[in-house]
């Protein structure tokens, strides 16, 4: 991206990925395909919850513009685009590695077995970095995140909880990730490996883990 002088960082379910699709739906992501393919200068970065399969289903179901990068799990990965295909970044893996001081979070399921809200997701959804929940029909999600964080603070190690709603059926989803580290730090991570200006950096989403 040494030629490119700005980047559009966008969540991907809710916000390029429409909620519903519709003709409207559909003329909005050609017009923004179009712009960014006939645009150099622009970078673009998926900043998404989704794992990197899912995330690359999500691009070729609607036929997104392609990325140079994907933020995936909630901030805790990013893959660079190749001719070869995503490639980890290898230097933000040891950055997680650092943010959890050598804790894997999965480990901390044991501790949330007895909160009735939480229903766990997929072994695939799971990852070193990232421990993720639904939450059941009938809590708010203050609760859910309340009940979360009362369990962490006992155990005294350095997790955050981290609440957004899931597309299109709006679950309420959980995850627990390394103190400090989400979308907004993985967003940090590439203004600073692109060199693009902070001002010239805009970021798009809709949900708790986009704010």
């Amino acid at each position: 991206m040494a030629d490119q002088s700005f980047l559009l960082a966008s969540d991907m379910d809710g916000t390029v990925i429409p909620m519903e699709e519709t003709a409207q739906r559909a003329t909005e992501l050609a017009s923004f395909k179009g712009a960014i393919e006939a645009d150099p200068t622009v970078g673009l970065a998926y900043v998404t919850g989704r794992d990197l399969p899912l995330a690359q289903k999500g691009i070729e179901q609607h036929r997104l513009p392609a990325p140079d990068y994907l933020v995936c799990d909630v901030g805790t990965s990013v893959y660079q685009a190749t001719p070869e295909g995503f490639r980890e970044d290898p230097d933000y893996v040891q950055l997680m590695r650092e943010a959890r001081e050598g804790l894997d979070v999965r480990e901390v399921h044991e501790e949330l077995a007895h909160l009735p809200h939480l229903l766990l997701q997929a072994e695939e959804k799971q990852t070193e970095s990232k421990l993720s929940y639904y939450v059941k029909d009938g809590w708010d999600h203050a609760g859910a995140v309340e009940a979360v964080e009362g369990v962490l603070d006992g155990l005294g190690g350095g997790i955050q909880v981290v609440y957004s709603v899931g597309a299109p059926h709006g679950t309420g989803l959980v995850d627990l990730l390394p103190e400090g580290v989400a979308k907004d730090f993985a967003l940090r991570y590439l203004h600073g490996k692109t060199g693009v200006d902070e001002a010239s950096v805009v970021y798009a989403g809709d949900s708790g883990n986009d704010l």
